[in-house]
């Protein structure tokens, strides 16, 4: 299973979202359940316990986002890997909510990207239109003007002048 930044080692415990199909799942899509996998195993009193039989295969060579190498990740070679089921078990007719919930948490993750993105964006063009404003143009001489001002409008420039 391909997951980006599957094992980035920047914690103790590394927790995958996985979809797999529970006991009594209906084929296809529909019957598909949500599951939270440990690396390592939680015990009762929140300290972790025994590896859980999730082992990184491989890292990915990509282009992009070179912090994010994404991991081939193998769930229970060893047949001693459990996870957390998320959402109610299948219903009787074997369909279960986990494929919906896996793509609610994407779009969340999306919207939070976009943000993050507009939140650069907005921090870039206040650096930017700021330098712009406060940069000096011309060549070095006695008189030289800030970027915007022009001798035509430099009294409707309040904070223009001569430098």
């Amino acid at each position: 299973m391909f997951i980006t930044a599957g094992d980035a080692g920047t914690c103790e415990n590394t927790i995958h979202m996985v979809l797999a199909r529970p006991e009594g799942g209906a084929p296809g899509s529909p019957g598909i359940g949500l599951y939270i996998v440990p690396k390592i195993r939680v015990n009762q009193d929140g300290s972790l316990g025994l590896p859980n039989d999730v082992t990184t295969v491989s890292l990915e060579h990509k282009m992009g986002l070179k912090a994010q190498a994404t991991a081939l990740l193998n769930f229970g070679e060893n047949d001693a890997c459990y996870g957390i089921r998320l959402g109610p078990p299948p219903d009787e007719k074997g369909r279960s909510r986990g494929l919906a919930m896996m793509f609610h948490m994407m779009n969340e993750s999306r919207i939070g990207t976009g943000h993050n993105a507009n939140c650069q964006a907005a921090a870039a063009y206040f650096f930017a239109s700021r330098y712009a404003r406060e940069r000096i143009q011309g060549r070095p001489s006695a008189s030289r003007m800030r970027k915007g001002c022009r001798l035509s409008n430099t009294r409707m420039c309040g904070g223009c002048s001569w430098i």
